[in-house]
């Protein structure tokens, strides 16, 4: 599944991309005063972790009144930004692909700025199976809580890794009780000064706000013979924050990342 044995160019046929909301208010299964940093069934999320490469995501620290709490971070990676915004990064650089969710208010807040289905976590598997295996380079992006990642979906997930030798895989994991560590570390540097940061730059500027105040999630990706592993043998979160071998990432800047891999965008850069 990790093996590496012949060099690629660096563009991928299809990627699968799950995003888990540490949020259960709006879960179909969990309890609204639940909240889980991981999980329990999470061998997609091993692997990912540990064939590929990890980062800390920096998300927004914004609040929008118009907007739910849990979904900013979620429309933030897409570009979307309160009700009424749009278009999304995707429908931007005419990227074909589908949204997944379980949640009634991501499908409600999404619409008109994304393809963006409302599934029941039961048929989830199923559906994911058939999207990741559609010809032609497209995007499915899986929207789910912790609560609602069930055994099922995670084995599809690991089926669809060991097998799709030409897919890009990633996931996203809110981690609410985390949180990124301070650019302060680097202040010793004084021969040689930190430059400003790509994780920072977000519609042409740079943020100031420190690091340690953004919204913290971590993130695993793996493409056959495209990621150069970072030593992770598991979806570790502390250590992906910490550090992960590639560093911290704007959220928008992890989609866009994704968007050029499939061929549908220039290289975004710092």
């Amino acid at each position: 599944m990790c093996t590496d044995e012949h060099a690629t160019p660096l563009t991928t046929q299809r990627a699968v991309v799950l995003y888990l909301s540490a949020k259960t208010v709006t879960s179909q299964r969990g309890s609204p005063a639940a909240r889980y940093d991981l999980p329990s069934v999470r061998a997609f999320l091993d692997a990912v972790a540990a064939c590929g490469c990890s980062a800390g995501v920096a998300a927004t620290t914004a609040k929008d009144d118009d907007d739910e709490w849990d979904l900013i971070s979620f429309k933030t990676l897409l570009g979307v930004t309160g009700w009424m915004a749009g278009p999304s990064m995707l429908q931007q650089h005419n990227v074909p692909h589908t949204v997944l969710t379980t949640m009634p208010s991501v499908v409600d807040q999404l619409r008109g700025v994304a393809s963006v289905e409302h599934v029941m976590a039961d048929d989830m598997p199923a559906r994911v199976h058939a999207l990741a295996s559609t010809p032609g380079r497209s995007l499915t992006l899986i929207h789910v809580s912790v609560d609602d990642y069930s055994a099922a979906l995670d084995g599809t997930l690991l089926a669809l890794l060991a097998e799709r030798r030409d897919t890009f895989f990633g996931v996203f994991l809110e981690t609410p009780k985390q949180s990124l560590p301070s650019d302060q570390r680097y202040e010793a540097r004084t021969l040689f000064p930190l430059p400003k940061q790509s994780w920072a730059k977000q519609r042409n500027e740079y943020i100031t706000k420190p690091v340690e105040s953004q919204r913290a999630l971590a993130y695993a990706f793996y493409a056959q013979d495209q990621v150069r592993p970072d030593g992770l043998s598991s979806f570790n979160v502390p250590a992906m924050l910490s550090s992960g071998g590639y560093g911290i990432l704007r959220i928008d800047a992890a989609l866009a990342e994704v968007v050029f891999r499939l061929g549908y965008s220039p290289k975004y850069g710092a």
